[in-house]
């Protein structure tokens, strides 16, 4: 996301479409095809990103 200046959730989602809004603050991707998955909290305001966590789909 370097360069990228997202204020909302749907912003982040624009620009993957794969992602999931997961709540008002937090976004979960999908990685290799889908194999992985990766949970992000957003601070908009603080312009933050936290991996929450990663994990294989059956996690």
């Amino acid at each position: 996301m370097k360069g990228a200046d997202c204020g909302t959730t749907a912003e982040v989602q624009a620009l993957f479409s794969k992602a999931e809004v997961l709540d008002g603050h937090r976004v979960r991707f999908e990685i290799s095809g889908g194999d992985y998955r990766l949970v992000a909290s957003f601070k908009f305001k603080n312009r933050l990103v936290f991996v929450e966590s990663i994990g294989t789909h059956a996690e």
